[in-house]
């Protein structure tokens, strides 16, 4: 029975892990982060240096468009993405929208990409639906790109449903026990 629900997990990581990415936060370079002992990167598609700001994780939910915190795009002047393949673009700020309350924020990839970028980025994920689909006690699966680390892999299980957080009463949770690295 073990292994059959390895298979099923080795399933579901073979077709969610391409389609997760790491999305890095910068913020334009100042005099005091080129004299300081923070690393800076230059981008050599708008010419500028960076700091990093922040890193975390994202999924192409569809076509061209990425999921993930606003916490990790918060405040971002640059974003740098890495996907799946280990390719990167560079985004501009202005192609994300976000929302402080849920900490969820949308990127929204350019039309032009690179061939390899353009396939990476033309997936879609399929969605539960955790009202019929999700009981407490299956188990769940958290797949990301902590840390600049790519693709890995927590489990555990769906501990709750139906989670009302004080600034959140608007939208129920799921909570589980999956580490989210």
């Amino acid at each position: 029975r073990v292994h059959l629900t390895s298979l099923g997990f080795r399933e579901v990581v073979r077709k969610v892990a391409p389609m997760v990415v790491n999305v890095a936060n910068y913020r334009e370079a100042k005099k005091a982060d080129l004299m300081g002992k923070k690393s800076t990167i230059f981008d050599s598609e708008n010419d500028k240096k960076y700091v990093q700001a922040g890193v975390g994780s994202g999924i192409v939910i569809k076509p061209g468009v990425i999921l993930t915190n606003y916490h990790v795009v918060k405040n971002a002047e640059r974003l740098r993405i890495t996907f799946a393949s280990g390719q990167t673009i560079g985004i501009d700020a202005d192609a994300v929208i976000g929302d402080a309350i849920t900490d969820l924020a949308v990127i929204r990839l350019p039309a032009k990409l690179p061939a390899g970028v353009k396939e990476e980025a033309s997936s879609s994920v399929e969605f539960a639906d955790s009202d019929k689909d999700v009981q407490v006690g299956d188990f769940a699966l958290a797949i990301g790109s902590p840390l600049g680390l790519k693709q890995t892999v927590t489990q555990g299980v769906i501990s709750a449903k139906g989670r009302l957080l004080g600034m959140l009463d608007l939208v129920e949770l799921l909570q589980t026990d999956a580490a989210i690295n």
